[in-house]
């Protein structure tokens, strides 16, 4: 144990700085997280470490399995012990006890007794049928997401960049000519679950709870905002969820036309009735073609850019600019920003589903700033809203 004296000394240090650190705080709360896990690696024996990492593979399956026989559902109604999750199920005791084993060691659901389980919040959280979904789409999706070395090695590792090429690391992993979209529109049943597991972002904190959204918009290169230009332009929205809720940050009621709402027109014509807002104009719209919409305070791009290579995203952020007002248009991206050391794991293993999925990617600040640049944009803010997510703020260079 000599060799690990030093970083116990470190681990003792480390969970010293916990009680001070306010996790209100994006920035402080992954300092929180590196603290923790700092302790982990620093009381773990190199060699358990180096073996587990070929042993994370069955944690997924077995995740699956639990969520196919409804074993967080029924948790989350209170402990169960191993006897009664196996009359429950209907599955063998034996073979429950073994797949408990590596989701209590994963912290999911915890271990109140031998053989008694209680639920956890993220338990509680995998019960919902939008991560029952997530589970059933990426047991389909997981084999060929992970022969994705097999097609580096064959390209001398060079970094996926076309996601329509008929050789690309998509088509390549999951033997096919098709694009992922294409692919998800002849696949309905994964389709569907790949749509409802969509909607676990509108479940989570929203981003504007952490952003001043009315603020922004009435500072920064303008004394009044023009009455007769739309106030905000959501590119690529979707159904609308993320626009309903910023309406709800600004303290002026709204007329119609001074939102608009810009999807795919399949998108757009199936919103339903109960959905749509009448002070929100929903206008079809691709964002490969011009931007229709002229002079509008801010653009607001989420979750868009990490689905694209950086072509199409400089397609895209062209096309914005095109639309904007210089000295006044605001654009805003939100997503994820990776930095430049300690990645958020999520967000880094997220980065690697889109490099196999779209030949896309997660970005730093900097990359995501070059890009802004090539299109004629200049960054005038950056706002980390939540760990590893942000809003950068860019309007037309001079």
């Amino acid at each position: 144990m000599s060799d690990f004296n030093p970083h116990v000394d470190e681990a003792k240090s480390s969970l010293a700085q916990l009680n001070r650190i306010n996790l209100d705080d994006p920035t402080a709360h992954k300092e929180a997280i590196l603290q923790c896990q700092s302790v982990i690696d620093a009381l773990r024996r190199p060699g358990d470490k180096a073996l587990e990492s070929f042993t994370t593979f069955t944690i997924f399956p077995c995740l699956r399995t639990a969520s196919d026989l409804g074993i967080f559902e029924k948790l989350s109604h209170g402990t169960l012990t191993l006897q009664q999750l196996a009359e429950q199920t209907g599955a063998a005791s034996s073979l429950l006890a073994r797949l408990m084993r590596v989701i209590t060691g994963t912290g999911v659901v915890r271990e109140s007794s031998p053989e008694a389980y209680t639920a956890t919040p993220t338990s509680d959280i995998l019960a919902t049928a939008a991560f029952a979904a997530g589970f059933r789409m990426f047991g389909n999706i997981v084999p060929n997401l992970q022969s994705f070395p097999d097609h580096l090695q064959a390209t001398q590792y060079r970094n996926p960049s076309d996601s329509d090429s008929p050789s690309g690391i998509f088509q390549s992993c999951f033997h096919t000519d098709r694009s992922f979209f294409q692919w998800l529109a002849a696949n309905p049943t994964i389709a569907r679950d790949f749509n409802t597991f969509q909607t676990t972002k509108r479940n989570q904190q929203h981003w504007s709870d952490s952003y001043p959204v009315w603020t922004r918009f009435t500072t920064g290169g303008v004394d009044t905002l023009d009455s007769d230009a739309p106030l905000l332009v959501d590119v690529g929205g979707g159904m609308g969820h993320d626009l309903r809720v910023l309406k709800t940050k600004f303290p002026v009621p709204l007329q119609t036309g001074q939102i608009v709402l810009q999807d795919q027109r399949s998108v757009i014509e199936t919103i339903p009735a109960d959905l749509r807002d009448p002070t929100i104009e929903y206008m079809p719209y691709d964002f490969f073609t011009p931007q229709p919409v002229q002079g509008a305070r801010v653009y607001l791009l989420k979750h868009i850019i990490h689905n694209w290579p950086d072509e199409k995203v400089m397609d895209i952020l062209r096309n914005v600019a095109a639309g904007m007002r210089s000295g006044y248009s605001k654009l805003w991206l939100f997503g994820g920003i990776v930095p430049e050391m300690h990645a958020p794991r999520i967000l880094a293993r997220m980065d690697i589903v889109m490099m196999v999925f779209m030949a896309a990617m997660e970005r730093t600040e900097r990359h995501i700033t070059e890009l802004l640049r090539r299109a004629g944009l200049v960054v005038m803010g950056v706002d980390v809203v939540m760990e590893g997510y942000g809003v950068i703020e860019a309007m037309l260079e001079a």
